[in-house]
């Protein structure tokens, strides 16, 4: 691909994308937590990766990465039940 239709496409592409500086607003998360958590809150991409889980008390965190705009976020989850096994 040639310089110019390269960066066409970038520029296209951050068209959607939200500053680096940017910071998740509850409707993002929302959004997010709606979808169950499959589509990067930042560009909506579906392509995205978890990575390392840290437990902590009744809970844990999930870094998550989008493959497509780089960001990063974690997801929280919490004990909510048990179920017998």
């Amino acid at each position: 691909m040639d310089t110019a239709k390269q960066t066409q496409k970038e520029d296209a592409v951050n068209l959607h994308l939200p500053n680096k500086e940017d910071t998740l607003t509850e409707e993002m998360k929302q959004e997010y937590i709606n979808n169950g958590g499959n589509i990067c809150p930042y560009c909506k991409s579906d392509d995205i990766t978890a990575e390392d889980t840290d437990y902590f008390g009744s809970g844990q965190s999930t870094r998550v990465l989008c493959n497509n705009c780089e960001r990063y976020w974690f997801d929280i989850y919490t004990l909510t039940d048990i179920q017998e096994a």
